[in-house]
């Protein structure tokens, strides 16, 4: 038998989850991407000030709704030995993305990724046999 880790309470994920709903619908949030504020509008979401977007919590209680469970997903990889599946509730590690700023292994200093970062970072992380999901480690700037 395999261990399932849970760190909240089934209270405390609904308080967080009833707060995640009040901001999206009282407070909004800037969503300065046109298609997806037609989409949201479309849904029912309000819009103003061009990119303001409140989303009512019945809005994200139907998406909610709509999302695949954990057995309907699954990352597929070249081998399939190597496919991720969130059925089984198994843990498996991630890789950060996006950072924009890296530490360099040579001088302990805080510098901008660069393009040799990404192809470093992300062929250490191929090479790792605990690290299931690899993504873009770095965004090169």
């Amino acid at each position: 038998m395999q261990p399932i880790l849970r760190f909240l309470s089934p209270e405390e994920i609904g308080k967080i989850h009833e707060s995640a709903l009040a901001i999206l619908s009282e407070i909004g949030m800037r969503l300065p991407a046109p298609e997806a504020l037609e989409k949201l509008q479309e849904a029912g979401a309000e819009i103003s000030d061009q990119d303001l977007v409140k989303i009512p919590a019945g809005v994200v209680r139907k998406a909610l709704d709509r999302v695949p469970g954990r057995a309907d997903v699954t990352l597929y990889a070249r081998d399939p030995e190597l496919d991720v599946s969130f059925d089984a509730h198994q843990p498996a590690l991630s890789c950060m993305t996006m950072a924009t700023n890296v530490i360099d292994p040579f001088t302990n200093e805080r510098r901008p990724a660069s393009q040799q970062d990404l192809e470093q970072l992300t062929r250490l992380a191929d090479r790792s046999d605990n690290i299931k999901i690899n993504g873009g480690l770095v965004t090169p700037q």
